[in-house]
């Protein structure tokens, strides 16, 4: 008999398994995890406004905007003069 995993959320960033999740995340886990992992304030359960997957308009919008880049570094020559 297998045990159904349920779905839950992440509150706050940590890796599970191999993945690493961030608050927002919604993942599966077996019930028993999910259960230790919301005692410690880890995740909470999903709900259906969790399940929707976001517009693309808004994703967008909360992009980061570009970097500037860098300054450049200034190389300092040394003369010579032997």
């Amino acid at each position: 008999m297998r045990t159904q995993k349920v779905e839950i959320v992440a509150l706050r960033p940590f890796t599970y398994g191999t993945r690493r999740l961030v608050a927002g995340d919604v993942f599966h886990a077996m019930p028993l995890e999910a259960r230790a992992m919301n005692a410690m304030g880890k995740t909470r359960a999903a709900t259906a406004a969790d399940k929707k997957k976001p517009d693309k308009a808004k994703k967008e919008d909360d992009e980061e905007k570009p970097r500037k880049a860098p300054p450049k570094k200034k190389v300092l020559v040394e003369d010579d003069d032997s």
